[in-house]
């Protein structure tokens, strides 16, 4: 059975209606939210921004984390005793052990292996969630997510955290003939999509712009840096440029006779996607569909196999 959120009950009460009469309307304080997995620093910078906001206030979280990848492993217990400590959370031992104290959920694990397993058992405490960068570390879990969202008719959205960043915003333009997106690359080989670890910024900067209709990509590596090039429906073009850390997140735009760069490197986005975060949770509106996270994973899982194929260029896999 699928429980409403409160936050989301109390929005869609408003004045007393009498729909649902023993529900109370809610201020605007009382957004309880939780967080799963303890492995990564979004765990701890969300919740510090969360923890500014009158209308919300992280109250649980469960620490989850992988033995086989030592950036988890080595931070899931100072990140969630961070949490306890600075911010008051209360740690509680599982998923289910979550569900009766929230009214929205965040996947934090770097992992992305284990999020098709979080995202199923977070769909039955009835909430909404949100789901950190990558939604899947591979193109069949992504699948399984966004089918397993429609099917239980919940609000299930993924993004990083740089589409939101205020300095991209004015560069975004579906009409543009190219665009180029570049920023740092930490490829992990546990992956199945090596590259969605943390290339994936760089993909979804490049998304933003241009937005969905991808058909084909091709990619080039060298010297640890990677070159992926798209093909858009219309002819418009995307390229991707990974590069060692540190590097900037950055774009340029080519549009006609007019090139227009970022000013400056990207900011991370954290506050502007937190608070898209709070807004998708009051509403139950998603700032990004699923079909646009599923095609992002679809052209890196593209790029996958053309390295595999010698940079031979790759159709996206519908």
């Amino acid at each position: 059975m699928i429980v409403a959120p409160r936050m989301v009950v109390c929005a869609l009460v408003g004045l007393s209606t009498g729909i649902f009469p023993n529900v109370r309307a809610c201020s605007a304080a009382e957004l309880r939210l939780g967080i799963i997995g303890t492995d990564g620093s979004h765990s701890v910078e969300f919740t510090r921004i969360l923890s500014q906001r009158k209308e919300v206030r992280v109250v649980a979280a469960v620490k989850e984390g992988s033995a086989d990848l030592p950036l988890s492993a080595s931070r899931v217990e100072r990140f969630a005793a961070e949490l306890r400590d600075n911010y008051k959370v209360d740690l509680v031992p599982n998923i289910a052990a979550l569900c009766g104290h929230v009214d929205g959920i965040l996947i934090l694990t770097i992992d992305s292996r284990r999020h098709l397993s979080e995202v199923r058992e977070a769909l039955g405490c009835g909430r909404p969630i949100f789901v950190d960068k990558p939604l899947a570390d591979n193109l069949a879990d992504a699948r399984e997510i966004a089918v397993l969202a429609e099917r239980s008719h919940q609000m299930i959205w993924s993004s990083s955290p740089y589409r939101f960043s205020p300095e991209l915003q004015p560069l975004r333009d579906h009409r543009a003939a190219m665009v180029a997106s570049w920023g740092a690359n930490r490829p992990e080989p546990k992956f199945a999509l090596p590259l969605s670890y943390e290339g994936i910024h760089a993909v979804e900067i490049l998304f933003t712009i241009l937005g969905t209709g991808v058909t084909s990509v091709s990619r080039v590596s060298n010297a640890g840096s990677e070159v992926l090039a798209g093909r858009w429906e219309g002819g418009h073009t995307g390229i991707v440029y990974l590069l060692p850390p540190p590097a900037p997140w950055g774009a340029q735009v080519f549009a006609g006779q007019t090139v227009r760069p970022t000013r400056d490197k990207l900011s991370n986005g954290y506050d502007e996607i937190v608070s898209q975060i709070i807004h998708s949770f009051q509403t139950g509106q998603a700032p990004v569909p699923l079909s646009e996270t599923l095609e992002i994973l679809q052209f890196l899982d593209a790029a996958e196999r053309s390295s595999a194929d010698g940079g031979r260029v790759a159709t996206i896999l519908k």
